[in-house]
């Protein structure tokens, strides 16, 4: 009799236990951002900043919830942001991605979601995600949804993968084929003076 008192006060000890560890369950979650990779046709990174093909020389600029965010030339050297726009390099993908984030799961205010991404060079895209948890048997599940121009793009992540063709860039020679140049015309001053222009903007 007295073995088995003692063996129901340790299985009530027991339960009281693990009924008292579930009440302190602390649940991280891991918060995304929406990501974008953008190549050409031929599957060059177009935002990859050691390439001359990138796009980021462009101003890309992103409105969300009536706020602007900014990416461009005088934003490379900044500290990302909780909410901006970031570039970073994905080891996952090898690949350069945009970022724009990161949002929180847990709190279910990031349903019907929405901006707009304007890529600088006359291209815009519109984003739509939800990004809530529910709960069951004090179990969370995260739902993730994202649209690409109204389109359903994928449910399981917020990585956007986009084609474009990137602008030529640079001094593009100017064709004599249908002027006359002047007698004393001169390519090494003409250099010059574009050098010094460039110099002085």
């Amino acid at each position: 009799m007295k073995k088995l008192t003692i063996l129901l006060v340790f299985i009530v000890l027991f339960v009281s236990c693990s009924k008292n560890d579930d009440d302190y369950i602390i649940w991280d979650f891991f918060n995304p951002s929406v990501e974008f990779v953008v190549v050409d046709a031929d599957g060059n990174d177009l935002l990859n900043p050691y390439s001359d093909k990138n796009i980021i020389s462009n101003w890309i600029t992103l409105k969300h919830n009536g706020i602007t965010y900014e990416y461009g030339p005088s934003s490379k050297a900044t500290m990302p942001k909780m909410l901006g726009i970031r570039l970073e390099y994905s080891k996952s993908i090898g690949k350069w991605v945009l970022a724009f984030g990161e949002f929180a799961p847990d709190t279910n205010t990031n349903i019907d979601q929405e901006f707009i991404i304007d890529w600088g060079d006359g291209t815009k895209d519109n984003i739509k995600f939800d990004l809530y948890t529910t709960w069951k048997n004090n179990e969370p599940t995260v739902h993730k949804k994202i649209w690409l121009n109204d389109e359903l793009y994928s449910e399981e992540s917020f990585l956007v993968k986009l084609e474009k063709e990137p602008e030529e860039s640079g001094i593009k020679a100017v064709s004599t084929d249908h002027y006359t140049l002047p007698e004393d015309f001169s390519w090494v001053d003409l250099e010059a003076d574009v050098l010094h222009v460039f110099r002085n903007v």
